[in-house]
């Protein structure tokens, strides 16, 4: 059966449950499916205030989120589901249910702390399931996937230096300042200081999705303004010599202009050359990819 938004996933779940606890039900009872149905969706409507309605609560909150995310998703993009391939040996983590092996741009939501569990509560006693799920998914959605799979990158790395120094796990998410510094330090002269300031800003972005503060100022400034002096030799390229008019003119000359598909790389070269932008913002991965409605017409 193929649900198509959160919402209806959501209400199958209800029912399904309903259901079960109606079958297990002594003959005698004299409560119907309908009186079930009607006392969990009004639960799961209104913020909970029962503490042991707060729990189930959070347990089908984190049912939902495990399902694959809709909002956002383009309908004439068909949703294939793959499986999550066995880690290299450099990308293994130790064990653990609060870490699942799952794709990399599904770990910004999937991984949690004891942190994740305490922040969902404390919003579903205030706010209603809906409004809990509307929200994760929105800010789920400000990041393209292939923007989450480098976030995954990042969370995947911090944890492998949490493991190995045998941090707990309540103290490895929120990070404190002097942790993440450490995981800095922990890279010097091994890569450039941009790779290590863009897994920060992937740890920050799970931080604010999970409601954890965020502890990076002094110490990790400190440490990433050093790292940037140790970057090694290997990771540095020469730069490319620039694109001229002579080399545009080179290739208008190539081209059949009277085939479209010649006709669009001249398009896309001239755009990325009079722009001084980069191929990869203006062309898409595979056509599976393409979403007309991001295009002008």
């Amino acid at each position: 059966m193929l649900l198509r938004s959160r919402t209806e996933q959501t209400q199958f779940l209800v029912v399904r449950l309903g259901h079960l606890i109606t079958a297990l039900l002594p003959p005698s009872s004299q409560l119907s499916s309908s009186h079930i149905l009607s006392h969990m969706s009004s639960s799961l409507t209104f913020p909970a205030s029962d503490p042991a309605d707060v729990t189930a609560m959070v347990a089908h909150l984190k049912e939902i989120l495990a399902l694959p995310l809709q909002m956002g998703v383009p309908p004439t993009i068909v949703s294939t589901h793959h499986k999550p391939r066995k880690p290299k040996p450099n990308n293994t983590i130790a064990p653990s249910v609060l870490h699942p092996h799952v794709l990399a741009h599904h770990r910004v939501r999937l991984w949690s702390t004891p942190h994740s569990t305490s922040f969902h509560s404390s919003m579903l006693k205030l706010l209603p399931l809906e409004n809990v799920i509307q929200l994760l998914d929105m800010m789920l959605v400000s990041i393209e996937i292939k923007t989450r799979k480098n976030y995954g990158f990042g969370l995947l790395r911090f944890h492998q230096y949490c493991d190995s120094r045998r941090v707990p796990e309540k103290l490895c998410k929120p990070a404190s300042d002097h942790l993440l510094a450490s995981f800095v330090v922990s890279w010097a002269g091994k890569v450039a200081s941009t790779t290590v300031q863009n897994w920060f800003a992937w740890l920050h972005f799970w931080h604010n999705l999970h409601g954890a503060p965020w502890n990076g100022h002094t110490l990790v400034c400190l440490a990433t303004s050093g790292l940037s002096k140790l970057v090694p030799s290997l990771s540095k390229r020469p730069h490319h010599p620039p694109v001229t008019l002579e080399h545009m003119h080179a290739l208008f000359c190539f081209l059949d202009l009277s085939n479209m598909f010649d006709v669009s790389i001249f398009a896309v070269a001239a755009t990325a050359f009079w722009s001084c932008c980069r191929l990869g913002e203006l062309i898409v991965n595979s056509s599976i990819s393409f979403n007309s409605s991001w295009c002008e017409r």
